[in-house]
């Protein structure tokens, strides 16, 4: 079986992950799908989802959260293996919070 840190290879741009707002350059590993070549929105959407990972603010040890609700909006079908986000955090007075990320790919 193959896990998260085995399915993506990750370089930092910017930033602190796990404990700061971030930027990580995302390629997949390996095909989602055996057998199959990743495309192009399925390689977003695996970096997409990590932005809530990467740009966190509070403490793993003693604070738990999950992607509840993921929303991806593009300009243009993205290009080249590698994707990057550059996530941010943003945390409001009555415990919830909300992670944004713009995405990049080799082109821009």
């Amino acid at each position: 079986m193959v896990g998260y840190p085995e399915l993506v290879q990750t370089r930092v741009a910017t930033g602190r992950p796990f404990r700061s707002p971030s930027a990580v350059w995302f390629r997949l590993r390996h095909p989602l799908v055996a057998g199959e070549a990743p495309q192009p929105l399925e390689r977003v959407a695996v970096g997409a989802d990590s932005g809530n990972g990467i740009s966190a603010v509070l403490d793993f040890r003693k604070y738990v959260f999950v992607n509840s609700d993921l929303t991806i909006n593009l300009l243009r079908v993205p290009m080249g293996e590698w994707v990057c986000i550059d996530a941010q955090t943003l945390l409001g007075d009555t415990g919830g919070g909300i992670a944004e990320s713009r995405i990049f790919d080799e082109q821009g």
